[in-house]
Parts: C-alpha cells; sequence; structure tokens
C-alpha cells in the first residue's frame, strides 16, 4: 500500500509526443547503452609472423594424433601403470575421485 501511495502515473502533458516513449524502444540509440568496443581477433597477438606461432597454441587434428603418439603409443609402460587414485569412498570432504 505504502508503495502504491508514491507511485504515480505520468500526466497526459506528459504523455506528449516526444517527451515519454511508450512501447519498445525503436533504435539501440534511443535505448542510450554504450557498449565498448570489441577488440580484434589477434589484436593480443605480435605483428611478426614468426612470433605469432610461437605464442600460440599449436592445434588441429595432426598436431592432437602428434601428441597422442607421443604421449600414449610411446610410453606403454605409463599408460599401463596408469590408475585412478585411491580415495575412501566415505572420506570427509567429499572426494571427487572417489
Amino acid at each position: 500500500e505504502e508503495y502504491a501511495k508514491s507511485c504515480t502515473a505520468p500526466n497526459l502533458s506528459e504523455l506528449e509526443l516526444g517527451k515519454v516513449h511508450i512501447g519498445p524502444p525503436s533504435s539501440l540509440e534511443q535505448l542510450k547503452i554504450e557498449f565498448d568496443p570489441i577488440p580484434e581477433l589477434g589484436d593480443h597477438v605480435s605483428d611478426d609472423e614468426g612470433e605469432k606461432w610461437e605464442m600460440t597454441f599449436p592445434g588441429g587434428e595432426i598436431e592432437g594424433l602428434d601428441r597422442l603418439q607421443r604421449m600414449v603409443a610411446q610410453r606403454p609402460d605409463w599408460v599401463c601403470s596408469f590408475a585412478k587414485p585411491e580415495t575412501a569412498p566415505t572420506s570427509l570432504p567429499i572426494s571427487t575421485t572417489g
């Protein structure tokens, strides 16, 4: 009730065209929202082509298959000895690997 008493509707003179907009905004300018500029892709990377490749993480299917070969296929002992950490299933705090 207290809110209803303090809340007043605009009078008819305020509703004249141009003073009060009723309805959805017709443009972004009408919303008066400012946006920060979006940086272009690659702005954080040097212009020197050689330096770009040193700074970026190599990816792609060929690179992934090369890593798989290096980490798994060439290390059979490591793969065979890999095991889930042995944690108590009733430990407190609860273990995410238990």
